[in-house]
């Protein structure tokens, strides 16, 4: 990220001020990699609705590689910004592709972290406005909230219960085998 914010003057990173210990210690990398740390901006928790008015208002979420972002990428998507991921072997570091991919928007999912890097630069604008990719994008993601499987409520439930019944019957079904096997 400070790479990108280094090649993007106008740009900010904005996180979430949690931990709050934690603060001090990005401001303090950020000036050791030669950027002002006054382009880090540090959000409170703050209640549901405010935070996810408050979300809608970034460009586009960076998506950390090692642990993604799980129900704040679901957030960040439903609040219309696009979310630029890098999927890996594990399943805590695969969740925002799998959310990124189920919402249309597959350029978003970087294969390597050079493709992660260049995909941010080619989306976070060299002045103060988006560019025509991204805000294309923000469009898609806004689209996702009525048409993908993502935020689909009614789909999702129909999904459970039948994988619910499947578990239930499978349950059953090993019960009876079970008992007659011990007969």
């Amino acid at each position: 990220w400070m790479g990108l914010l280094r090649s993007r003057p106008q740009a900010f990173l904005w996180l979430l001020k949690f931990p709050s210990v934690a603060v001090e210690n990005i401001k303090k990398e950020a000036a050791r990699r030669g950027v002002n740390s006054s382009r880090i901006l540090f959000g409170a928790t703050i209640p549901k609705t405010q935070y996810l008015r408050r979300g809608g208002l970034a460009d586009l979420f960076l998506d950390t590689p090692l642990v993604n972002a799980h129900t704040s990428a679901t957030d960040i998507l439903w609040a219309g910004v696009p979310i630029l991921t890098l999927g890996r072997e594990s399943m805590i570091s695969r969740v925002a592709a799998s959310l990124v991919l189920a919402a249309g928007l597959p350029s978003l999912v970087a294969l390597t972290e050079q493709d992660y890097h260049s995909i941010a630069l080619s989306l976070v604008p060299k002045g103060p406005v988006p560019g025509q990719r991204l805000r294309r994008l923000q469009a898609t993601t806004l689209r996702a909230r009525e048409s993908s499987a993502v935020f689909d409520t009614a789909l999702w439930v129909l999904h459970l219960d039948r994988a619910l019944a499947a578990a239930w019957e499978s349950d059953v079904v090993g019960w009876a085998k079970t008992d007659k096997e011990t007969r």
